[in-house]
């Protein structure tokens, strides 16, 4: 019993730690794909802020022609993070980490809300991926947190 204690400590940390990281990962490439949309689009004085206290907020600043298609600036953010969640669906099979995928998709739709606003501030809309991305999330998180469980107890049975 005091093993299985020690294991689910030791994986309540870890899980920590790599929801830290990967979210703070998510939140680095959203904010760098506005910064290579902006920099392919011709803008300049581009500047990302990845913690502003002042209204506890991340961002891209950057002053661009007025030729640019706010579009393509808003969308790059999204589109950047896509191939970091495809590496952990892709390159991570067979472990239990591939759930990542999941999390990381509905944590970038969450984010791109705040950019896709601008387009659109219908309620339907604004809810409907709320609840798509936080779906996402939820069921990324117990997929990774039930296959970590099962991985564990599998190897702690075999270290007997």
């Amino acid at each position: 019993m005091k093993k299985y204690a020690k294991m689910y400590i030791y994986l309540l940390f870890y899980l920590i730690a790599l929801n830290v990281s990967v979210v703070s990962a998510t939140l680095f490439f959203h904010e760098a794909g506005h910064f290579y949309a902006g920099e392919f689009l011709g803008c300049r004085n581009i500047k990302i802020v990845l913690f502003d206290s002042s209204i506890f907020n991340t961002y891209t600043e950057m002053n661009c022609p007025p030729s640019v298609q706010i579009l393509f600036l808003e969308l790059g953010g999204f589109l950047f993070t896509i191939p970091l969640s495809l590496f952990f669906l892709m390159f991570l099979d067979s472990f239990p980490e591939k759930n990542f995928f999941y999390v990381i998709l509905g944590f970038n739709i969450l984010i791109s809300l705040a950019d896709l606003s601008y387009f659109s501030k219908a309620l339907i809309f604004v809810l409907t991926f709320t609840i798509i991305g936080s779906v996402l999330v939820i069921i990324g998180e117990n997929l990774l947190i039930d296959k970590i469980i099962i991985f564990s107890k599998d190897k702690i049975g075999r270290d007997k």
